[in-house]
């Protein structure tokens, strides 16, 4: 059984995977995209939340939080941008090779 497969194959069909704790993966675009973009949308807010938080700290006082939130805003759409980059390339490069 393939996880996340690029296509439907038909039975018999011979397909270049890599395996990893005991299943085949298939190296496509859109696993990368999902991967890289699922990734960035869980760690940008946890990250800008974290550095809220330590600017609080260090100051000791409790720090407006416009400017973080504009850098998550900009964090979730720069995570996705590079998601869809990343799978393309990746896409283009299983294509080509």
């Amino acid at each position: 059984m393939l996880d996340t497969a690029d296509e439907e194959y038909r039975s018999g069909t011979e397909v270049e995977v890599r395996t990893a704790r005991g299943k085949a993966y298939e190296l496509s675009g859109s696993a990368v995209f999902n991967f890289s973009t699922a990734t960035g949308l869980l760690l940008v807010p946890f990250l800008t939340l974290a550095s809220w938080l330590f600017s609080c700290a260090r100051h000791g006082r409790v720090e407006e939080g416009e400017l973080y939130f504009l850098a998550a805003m900009a964090g979730l759409f720069a995570a996705m941008v590079l998601g869809a980059l990343a799978g393309t390339l990746v896409g283009i490069g299983t294509f080509i090779f």
